[in-house]
C-alpha cells in the first residue's frame, strides 16, 4: 500500500491537504491518508453489517462498475477552513483528472498505468503506480467494495446513502464517508477524516455521465516517464 510520505513530508501543511484530497477524491473507495508520517494507532473492529446494509454497499459497487464517463465541478473545504475548486473528468477504466482553480496550479491525472502529480508549470511531476494508490479502486474493471475495502458504517437516510470506508490493512488510521443520492446513487460528497482528526470536505457539483473525455486530458504535459498505457 502506497502511503507517499516521502512525498508529502517535504511541501506544506495547506498543498497537503490539496494533494490528500485529489488523491482519495473520488477516492472514493478505500483510504490512504496523504498526510505527515504519524504512528499507525489501533482500529476497533469493524461491526457487523446487516443484510440491508449489504445489499446497499454492493448496489453502489455495482453502480459504480456501470459508470464509463463522468465530469464535473468539485469545491474542497481542507482542514484550515481553505475552500479551493475546480474542475474533474473520469473515463473508466484506468483514467481521472482533477485541476484545480486558479490561484492553484495543482494537477492530478491517472493516465491507465501512473497516477501523476504536478504541483504548478514549472515542478517536475511526481509518479505513484495507479495499481498502489486508492485511485486504482475506483478505476479497476471491476469495483468491490466489500473486498478491497473495510467498511465500518452504513447509514441509509431517505434521500441519501452514507458509506463510510477504511483501510483494512490498519496501515492508513482514519476513514473516508462518500455520501450518494439515494436511490439514483449519484455521488454528493465525501468527508476524509484522518488519524490526527483533521477532515476535508469534497463536493462535487454539476456532473455528467454521459460526456466521454477526450485522450488528451489524461496526459500530463512535461511527463518524459515511462510511456503510458493507451
Amino acid at each position: 500500500m502506497l502511503t507517499m510520505t516521502k512525498y508529502t513530508t517535504s511541501h506544506s501543511s495547506r498543498q497537503r491537504s490539496l494533494v490528500a484530497a485529489a488523491i482519495f477524491a473520488i477516492a472514493l473507495l478505500v483510504v490512504v491518508f496523504i498526510a505527515a508520517p504519524f504512528a499507525a494507532s489501533a482500529q476497533a473492529a469493524a461491526p457487523a453489517l446487516t443484510s440491508a446494509q449489504i445489499a446497499a454497499v454492493d448496489r453502489v459497487s455495482g453502480y459504480l462498475n456501470s459508470l464509463q464517463h463522468m465530469e464535473g465541478a468539485f469545491w474542497q473545504k481542507g482542514p484550515d477552513g481553505t475552500i479551493t475548486d475546480g474542475q474533474f473528468h473520469l473515463r473508466r477504466p484506468g483514467r481521472i483528472r482533477f485541476e484545480y482553480a486558479a490561484p492553484q496550479e495543482l494537477v492530478v491525472v491517472a493516465d491507465g498505468t501512473w497516477v501523476i502529480i504536478k504541483e504548478d508549470a514549472d515542478a517536475t511531476p511526481q509518479r505513484y503506480p495507479l495499481y498502489a494508490t486508492p485511485l486504482n479502486l475506483l478505476l479497476t474493471d471491476n469495483v468491490n467494495l466489500r473486498k478491497d475495502a473495510e467498511v465500518r458504517n452504513v447509514e441509509q437516510l431517505p434521500g441519501t446513502l452514507k458509506i463510510t470506508l477504511a483501510d483494512p490493512s490498519g496501515e492508513a488510521p482514519g476513514n473516508i464517508t462518500l455520501i450518494f443520492d439515494d436511490p439514483t446513487l449519484k455521488l454528493r460528497q465525501w468527508i476524509v477524516n484522518d488519524a490526527q482528526g483533521l477532515q476535508t470536505i469534497v463536493v462535487l457539483q454539476n456532473t455528467k455521465e454521459c460526456v466521454k473525455a477526450d485522450n488528451a486530458l489524461f496526459v500530463m504535459r512535461d511527463d518524459s516517464g515511462p510511456q503510458k498505457r493507451r
